[in-house]
């Protein structure tokens, strides 16, 4: 690709560039500007499949007065004091998440039950 200058109306390079060769001009463009900031394309996670998956009974035990959430530290806790259907854990200062679904949801803050496993 040769670089034309502009003079009383010619048409510039990128005017008469073709579309192969502006995909390679990008291509160039965009290997600069990864290799002069320090960023490369980072490799993505392999999932690996769960495989089979087997029921088990355990009991679990529940505290029978509540505590402030604050308080909960890596626990799995419950919000009700008599299901254990949902297990929560707390992820952040103010986000629990569901152990059973994944859903993650803000609190500001809870009454809960420590479980122990």
């Amino acid at each position: 690709m040769a670089e034309t200058a502009v003079t009383n109306g010619a048409q510039t390079a990128v005017e008469t560039m073709t579309e192969a060769e502006a995909k390679a001009l990008h291509r160039k463009l965009n290997q600069y500007y990864r290799k002069r900031s320090g960023n490369k394309k980072k490799a993505k996670p392999v999932i690996k499949p769960r495989g089979k998956v087997e029921v088990h009974q355990a009991s679990i035990g529940i505290e029978e007065s509540a505590t402030d959430l604050d308080d909960i530290n890596d626990e799995p806790f419950s919000l009700v004091p008599n299901n254990v259907s949902q297990i929560w854990v707390k992820v952040g200062k103010e986000r629990i998440k569901c152990v059973n679904t994944g859903k993650s949801i803000p609190v500001g803050g809870a009454a809960v039950y420590r479980l122990f496993l």
